[in-house]
Formats: C-alpha cells, sequence, structure tokens
C-alpha cells in the first residue's frame, strides 16, 4: 500500500516535470511512426531510456540506460502479438488501445489493457489484479507538454492508482508510445521515485 505521504511526493515530481517541460531548446527532429496507434510496434522499433531513482530526499541512488526492441511477432492465446525484450513480455495494439502480457507462459498473469486509445480525458479502467502495482488507470490528461531528452512532445497521461493513491504517470505519444514515466517503486524505507525519460527512438520509415 502506498503512503499518502507517497502519494504527495509523486504529485510534486509531476507539477516538476510540467514546470520543466516548458523550458529548454527548440524541439529537435524526432522520428515518429504511425500515428493510428499509440505504441509504434513494429520489428524496426527500438526505445532507449535514461531511468534515475531518487529517494525520498530527493537524492538520486542509482541511474540507467533501459533498451527495449521487438524480438519477433508470435500468436499467444489465439492472438497476435510482439515479442519484447523485456524478459519475453508480449505487446499488442488493439482496437481499444495498447495491451501487455507480461508472462504468457504463467498462469498467475493475464493480458491487460496498459493505455486506452482512442482515449477520452477521464476514462477509468480496470487493471487486473496481480498486474502492476496498482488497480485503476485514469487518462488524467490529452494534452500535457512533456520534455525528455529525446524532445518536446504532446503526450496523454494515464494515471494508475493502487488503493486510491496515485503510484505512477505514464506519458504516451502517438505513433511511438512511452516517453515518460514517473513511479514509486518499492515500499517504505526502501521506496524510491523512478523517473524513465526517452532518450533515443527508432521505427519503420525514419
Amino acid at each position: 500500500m502506498i503512503s499518502q505521504r507517497g502519494t504527495v511526493w509523486l504529485v510534486a515530481a509531476s507539477c516538476a516535470v510540467g514546470l520543466f517541460a516548458a523550458c529548454g531548446d527548440d524541439e529537435e527532429s524526432v522520428c515518429i511512426g504511425d500515428e493510428s496507434v499509440i505504441v509504434a510496434i513494429n520489428p524496426e522499433s527500438i526505445w532507449i531510456y535514461r531511468v534515475t531513482d531518487r529517494d525520498t530526499a530527493n537524492a538520486i541512488v542509482d541511474t540507467h540506460s533501459d533498451t527495449i526492441l521487438i524480438v519477433k511477432d508470435t500468436i499467444a492465446d489465439g492472438d497476435p502479438w510482439s515479442v519484447t525484450s523485456i524478459d519475453g513480455e508480449l505487446w499488442a495494439n488493439r482496437a481499444d488501445g495498447f495491451w501487455v502480457w507480461s508472462d504468457p507462459q504463467s498462469v498467475e498473469t493475464e493480458p491487460y489493457l496498459l493505455a486506452r486509445f482512442p482515449a477520452a480525458l477521464g476514462q477509468q479502467y480496470a487493471i487486473p489484479a496481480g498486474e502492476l502495482d496498482g488497480d485503476t488507470m485514469l487518462v488524467a490528461d490529452m494534452m500535457a507538454i512533456v520534455r525528455v531528452p529525446y524532445g518536446q512532445f504532446t503526450a496523454i497521461t494515464y494515471q494508475q492508482s493502487n488503493g486510491g493513491h496515485v503510484v505512477s504517470l505514464r506519458y504516451f505519444v502517438r505513433g511511438i508510445g512511452l516517453v515518460k514515466e514517473i513511479a514509486i517503486i518499492g515500499t517504505p524505507p526502501n521506496q524510491v521515485l523512478r523517473t524513465r525519460e526517452l532518450l533515443k527512438f527508432r521505427t519503420a520509415g525514419c
């Protein structure tokens, strides 16, 4: 369970991000894929992120890069999926948005809708028990201005909650996917605030 303090911590961090997003250099030329989908899933897609963990005193305790790529296409439970480099995690774009299946080999996991798309402000939907660290997803903002090392974007914000407390904010851009994430990871006293920011992206056609 995330404490009330943890929720305030996350929301305060997101506000700081919002202030920073309006600053910086002019937008650089970036690669944008098929904008009819929320995540550019194809065999040429590669996402590289900078991941930073901070403790409750806002001190950096870890930083590293994280690369995600599409390995191959497959069929699971009769449906088409793409296998990613995240321990075989499956991704797919469906008519209602971006779906994830964390471990198709385990009977304890099931596919879930991570990012509803097309989306409308205020939409809420459930996250299955045991998936992620939350139970509810909310479309919190349709026009969030987010600046990351890869560029500045207008993103859709998906707010994840657990027991009424906000535990993560994810910013998705059509034709790319996740460009930024702010999430509370772990439990006290080892709880950290993790920020994931897009460094580089490549997909078919660019």
